[in-house]
């Protein structure tokens, strides 16, 4: 775990994922007013945060377990936990208005 999330209080690490979900959604709407596609927007949401893990795994020197005991987890909480919901929240804010 990086330095700076050790050192952070707890309350501001929250306010921090909820900046980030406000975020998400606002952006996800702008992208479907757009007339992108939400597997599109899904897609680069994903890889994009799968680069910026990957590369905070990289300089903190963190090696991700990859064995058959947590490879059905990260597939599990990937689906259930990241890209299920955005995917679903991409779909309902199309139909939504401002």
């Amino acid at each position: 775990m990086p330095d700076i999330v050790k050192r952070s209080p707890v309350s501001a690490l929250i306010m921090a994922i909820g900046i980030l979900v406000g975020v998400s959604f606002t952006l996800s709407k702008f992208v479907s007013m757009a007339g992108i596609s939400a597997l599109t927007a899904l897609f680069w949401q994903v890889l994009l945060a799968s680069i910026a893990l990957l590369a905070l795994c990289l300089l903190s020197k963190t090696r991700v377990a990859l064995n058959t005991r947590h490879i059905p987890y990260y597939v599990g909480a990937g689906v259930f936990g990241v890209s299920g919901p955005a995917l679903i929240g991409f779909l309902v804010l199309e139909h939504v208005s401002l």
